[in-house]
């Protein structure tokens, strides 16, 4: 379990004992993450969640991280992708990556294998890569601790309708959340769109029919609705801000989407020091794809302005065309709390939001408890028509 100490293969430097080195030493192979020990006892140093400093499990030494006014500086779109592999601008990076699910993740240097935290697949260190990737520029600690995550994971299994008795007795176990910093862009652009289209707007005219009254069938007016359509055109402006793309496709985006919002006004700039203790992953969506699928999400908010703009009681657009116009972009890692567990072959995640603590998930059902339930209901509903049936 990331950010805890007896659940991630970590021990304070001195205490070597049973501990796996895989092939090598330390020094014989890649570092996937900078991690700081502990000055006192030579610990694995991990960061604090909701805190401003880094702690010892060990020895329970507290060590400060200086804390900066964060100026949020966006970087141009057209320019970054531009020089994306130019030097200075990325950072070289060892990632082991997911044989289950593809996801490119970021250990510890004293850790030698761990869990994937999207599929449960295992992970081994000695199968690190190497990667240059543009480097993050901000990072929202987390907030949310292991202790709190943990309680919100076992209430939720246990207000699960119908959930096999084998998950419930899971929740009463130790839940194995893992947290882990999920890579995202944010863009911001100035839209501007040309449509054409039509306005429809509601009309009444007075309409005759032969209706049945009392077994004979008689003259009535009725006021039918009918629509008036206009041809529209003309051209709106809409602005974004900060609008969130996942760049990882091992999140499922709607579930991506689900724990926002996020407080990115509280945005600090990226320090490594917040990631000791957790896992990290690298993006394997880039910023232009991430462009790609910010102008699917802006594409809702611009036809509402168009329909907003034509008006009337029904819209119709028939063409639109947009430019974007100062677009920028930045790098950033969200803190997610995550479960993956796998039930009757199949995997199952358990996500949070680890600023809001927002919950989002997916479970299995007990198709016998559910079978059992219609049973029961048809039982009763026979019951109760033999009852009435005596009454009549």
């Amino acid at each position: 379990m990331a950010g805890d100490p007896d659940n991630t293969h970590r021990r304070p430097a001195h205490d070597h004992e049973g501990h796996n080195h895989g092939n090598g030493s330390d020094s014989e192979r890649p570092s996937t993450a900078k991690q700081m020990k502990c000055p006192e006892c030579g610990g694995i140093l991990t960061y604090e969640p909701g805190s401003t400093h880094l702690k010892c499990p060990y020895c329970t030494a507290e060590f400060p991280i200086e804390q900066k006014k964060t100026e949020i500086r966006e970087l141009d779109y057209a320019d970054t992708v531009a020089h994306l592999e130019e030097d200075g601008a990325t950072e070289e990076a060892f990632l082991v990556k997911c044989s289950g699910c593809g996801a490119e993740v970021k250990l510890g240097s004293n850790v030698t294998s761990d869990k994937c935290p999207y599929c449960a697949t295992s992970l081994v260190v000695d199968q690190a890569v190497s990667k240059k990737a543009l480097k993050p520029r901000y990072i929202l600690p987390f907030h949310v601790g292991t202790k709190r995550t943990t309680e919100l994971f076992r209430n939720w299994i246990n207000s699960l309708w119908f959930a096999p008795n084998s998950l419930k007795k899971l929740a009463r176990k130790d839940s194995g959340v893992s947290g882990i910093y999920v890579p995202y862009w944010t863009f911001d652009a100035a839209t501007s769109t040309t449509y054409s289209g039509s306005r429809g707007d509601y009309y009444y005219e007075p309409e005759t029919v032969m209706v049945e009254r009392d077994g004979q069938m008689v003259r009535e007016t009725r006021m039918v609705q009918k629509i008036a359509w206009t041809p529209a055109q003309g051209e709106v402006f809409v602005d974004f801000d900060d609008m969130l793309i996942i760049a990882t496709p091992s999140l499922r985006r709607e579930y991506a989407q689900a724990l926002e919002p996020w407080d990115l006004d509280n945005l600090v700039e990226y320090d490594e020091r917040y990631l000791s203790g957790f896992l990290s992953e690298s993006y394997q969506i880039g910023p232009k794809e991430g462009f790609d699928r910010a102008r699917e999400r802006m594409a809702a908010r611009i036809i509402s302005a168009i329909e907003a703009d034509i008006g009337g009681d029904r819209q119709v657009i028939d063409s639109a065309e947009t430019s974007y116009r100062d677009v920028t972009l930045k790098h950033i890692l969200l803190p997610v709390w995550i479960n993956s567990y796998r039930y009757a072959g199949k995997v199952y995640s358990f996500l949070v939001n680890a600023r809001t603590g927002e919950v989002q998930g997916d479970r299995p059902w007990s198709w016998i408890k559910i079978a059992l339930f219609v049973m029961g209901l048809l039982a009763a509903f026979y019951g109760l028509s033999l009852v009435s049936g005596r009454f009549h």
